[in-house]
């Protein structure tokens, strides 16, 4: 967290599964200009990497633990019967 209060908060957007889904909300928000940043969480590298590529995502990690955990929203776009085994 920036300490100093004169700085501009950074709107960001965090989206669990950068699918059809994900993705789709993703390219929309940047689209739009709703948040400053979109981070995604997933498990496939090469498939973030090309949603970063297409300015879908800003930034992407594989494993949630590693991520700035400031945002400000978050989105779960992973299919209702793979929410419980992921």
């Amino acid at each position: 967290m920036n300490s100093d209060s004169t700085a501009p908060h950074q709107r960001t957007l965090a989206i669990a599964g950068v699918g059809l889904l994900g993705g789709s909300i993703g390219a929309a928000v940047k689209q739009r200009g709703l948040f400053d940043h979109v981070i995604g969480f997933g498990r496939n590298p090469d498939r973030l990497r090309a949603a970063v590529a297409a300015g879908i995502l800003d930034s992407f990690v594989t494993d949630p633990a590693d991520a700035d955990r400031e945002w400000d929203f978050a989105i779960i776009g992973t299919p209702v019967d793979r929410i419980v085994d992921d």
